[in-house]
């Protein structure tokens, strides 16, 4: 919310890597903005949206997002107040025929638990680490594949590995260091492309233009971390703001790309969503029938995506409810660029009724609105496209 608000208040103050998330969110619900404040029921969504206290600000916003789906599509809705403790669907939706159904919206956690983990036990390597890449007075950025999952790794050893190629120094291709934990490849950072650049722009932090200068691209499906010391900053638009600091001469800088091979890890972070589906389907009156949406993040990488995705078919043809038609799962990533943002949406369907999605919907993405422009859907899923790239 505080990243929308700057984007029409301040350009300058930004942290792209989020807002590129949240903004094709937004624009959606914007596009039917007119038509969704005449729905019933939308001021208790509004206010769930706003209210201080609340930590379900992303569940009350994919309501919004289901909402803006069905109102596309033509449909009449209105949102079900909640009556703890009773657990009741999100949305009743009206239909010129009279077959009214309920829509259940569930959002995944944009990371697991395993993820999150996962994650903070990078962290911590990352800082212990490029603090030894700074103090080498070098530009460098390191490629790491860990063959063990990372609570295994010693953080030492991670560090004693780029200190050895570091002291080998460091060729054109890379230096590279294998071991039964990880192998790691050492690359400079192209020095005279840095240099350029920094002699006519200033560079704002945790951009997408940083890792263009560090890494050599921007690759979303890349785990990256990056540490920058600048000689000098300026601060741009509200001086009170704190997104709004640029580096304009740059010190030194260090990057590094990550992942993780071991078998356990892969499986653990291919979460599917068989569990929440049934959890959903509780929610469904008995009486009536129902619609179930499952928004994720596809930010684990195009190989894990592959997985979590023939768990899904796997899991969901054991799955039955009486009163469930059908569950889509929409799948959504985000692409940040230097100049530009784009996403991606697949949307797969686990339903009862055969082509339930073509019956339903003429327009099925939720991220559809007109800056969206020729994107749609190709019968491919976004991340076998971005193997293929």
């Amino acid at each position: 919310m505080f990243l929308v608000d700057m984007q029409g208040n301040d350009l300058c103050s930004d942290h792209s890597f989020e807002s590129h998330r949240i903004l094709p969110f937004f624009a959606s619900i914007g596009e039917q903005i007119d038509n969704i404040s005449e729905v019933s029921g939308v001021p208790h969504i509004i206010k769930k949206l706003t209210y201080e206290k609340s930590n379900n600000t992303d569940e009350a916003l994919f309501e919004l997002l289901v909402a803006t789906l069905y109102l596309r599509n033509g449909y009449n809705i209105k949102f079900i107040k909640e009556t703890p403790p009773v657990k009741q669907p999100d949305i009743k939706v009206v239909t010129n025929e009279g077959r009214d159904f309920y829509v259940e919206c569930k959002r995944v956690s944009r990371k697991g638990e395993y993820s999150s983990i996962e994650e903070s036990t990078w962290d911590s390597i990352w800082k212990e680490l490029c603090k030894t890449m700074l103090s080498t007075n070098k530009n460098y950025w390191v490629d790491i594949t860990f063959k063990k999952e990372l609570c295994d790794v010693s953080p030492k050893k991670v560090i004693g590995a780029f200190k050895r190629l570091h002291i080998s120094g460091c060729g054109p291709s890379g230096m590279k260091f294998y071991s039964s934990s990880f192998d790691m490849v050492l690359h400079r950072v192209n020095q005279v492309k840095l240099t350029s650049h920094f002699s006519q722009n200033l560079v704002k932090p945790l951009t997408p233009q940083i890792h263009d200068l560090i890494f050599g691209n921007v690759d979303a499906n890349e785990k990256r971390s990056t540490a920058c010391l600048a000689k000098k900053i300026e601060r741009h638009g509200n001086q009170n703001s704190v997104l709004n600091i640029f580096i304009d001469k740059l010190k030194l800088c260090a990057g590094a790309q990550w992942r993780c091979s071991d078998t356990q890890s892969i499986s653990k972070r291919a979460k599917y969503f068989k569990s929440i589906a049934g959890r959903a389907a509780q929610q469904i009156p008995q009486e009536g029938l129902g619609v179930i949406h499952i928004l994720y993040e596809t930010n684990e990488g195009p190989n894990i995506e592959i997985i979590r995705r023939e768990k899904n078919i796997s899991a969901f043809k054991d799955f039955s409810s009486k009163n469930t038609l059908g569950i889509f799962l929409h799948g959504v990533h985000f692409y940040p660029m230097t100049d530009h943002f784009e996403w991606a949406e697949t949307l797969s369907e686990y339903s009862i009724t055969e082509n339930l999605q073509d019956s339903i919907f003429e327009k099925p993405l939720l991220l559809d609105f007109d800056m969206q422009g020729e994107a749609g859907i190709t019968g491919q899923t976004h991340w076998e496209q971005d193997i293929k790239k």
